[in-house]
């Protein structure tokens, strides 16, 4: 279950156990018994220069013991750094650490580091999941950060073989080019999906409907759903804590605004903490 203790923003040193630059900051979270760290700045965006990507590769190839997610609202830079990977940075894994053999050997799909697009809307699911698809990594997944209306994961926009095809779509969970009712080609689906509510001071609710659409979209396609937080608003708070605001959904649900770390991770009764299953350096 994820962890209700304060989250901890750790320099990368306490991370990986050696010196290194303040970037990038990271946090922990834990999740069904397992140590996540999440990368906080993206990687691949635009004021991040290549030599940082390849420091930050580098690192986390060396702790294998732990799982990174690298969370990035820029796929298509992150499409062409990973496509085509660097020497520096494979040469600089195999030195550091000889016992990783053949899991770095092709581009930087390091099979404990995990590619997330961060999406807050269908459009960003539209224009980022096919570059996502197409992006060498050894897990891909989405974050839906806050949405605030229903998004639909099985009928995005399908780039086959690397071109548009207006008439196309894919099913992104279960990795189906369709055309009309047929499939044409079965290729990469998304790994895992994580939804989590909105923060911050103009956070909006989460409406239930949209958590039960993306965890029901889940569960058919078969593919790990984990319900991280509701985020500031939450449908009861835990130990009671008094709310300052109420909103109610036309369905009959109220929701309180008692923020992030009082709000219940329950949807419909049950904590969903599904994972994937994640390859170690031995």
């Amino acid at each position: 279950m994820l962890d209700t203790a304060p989250v901890k923003w750790l320099p990368w040193k306490m991370l990986v156990g050696r010196s290194s630059a303040p970037f990038p900051t990271a946090r922990v979270i834990v999740e069904s018994g397992a140590r996540h760290i999440e990368v906080v700045e993206d990687l691949f965006a635009p004021d991040v220069t290549d030599s940082q990507r390849d420091r930050a590769f580098v690192l986390m190839a060396i702790a294998s013991a732990l799982t990174f997610r690298v969370v990035t609202r820029y796929p298509a830079a992150a499409r062409l750094y990973l496509s085509k990977g660097t020497v520096a940075v494979s040469e600089a894994i195999r030195h550091a650490a000889p016992h990783l053999g053949p899991a770095v050997s092709v581009g930087l799909d390091i099979p404990w580091v995990w590619l997330l697009l961060r999406a807050s809307a269908q459009a960003d699911l539209d224009q980022g999941v096919p570059e996502l698809l197409e992006t060498p990594a050894a897990l891909r997944g989405v974050l839906l950060d806050g949405p605030v209306e229903k998004v639909d994961l099985t009928t995005l926009p399908s780039r086959f073989r690397g071109d548009d095809r207006p008439l196309y779509r894919i099913d992104a969970l279960r990795g189906q080019h369709r055309c009309g009712p047929s499939v044409v080609y079965a290729g990469t689906k998304l790994d895992w999906i994580v939804l989590r509510g909105a923060t911050g001071p103009n956070a909006k609710p989460l409406h239930p409907d949209i958590a039960r659409s993306v965890r029901d979209q889940c569960q058919d396609a078969k593919v790990p759903f984990c319900f991280e937080s509701w985020g500031e608003w939450s449908p009861a708070p835990q130990g009671g804590n008094a709310a300052t605001l109420v909103h109610d959904w036309p369905n009959g649900e109220r929701f309180f605004r008692v923020g992030q770390r009082a709000a219940v991770r329950l949807l419909d009764g049950k904590v969903w903490d599904d994972m994937p299953e994640v390859a170690h350096a031995g």
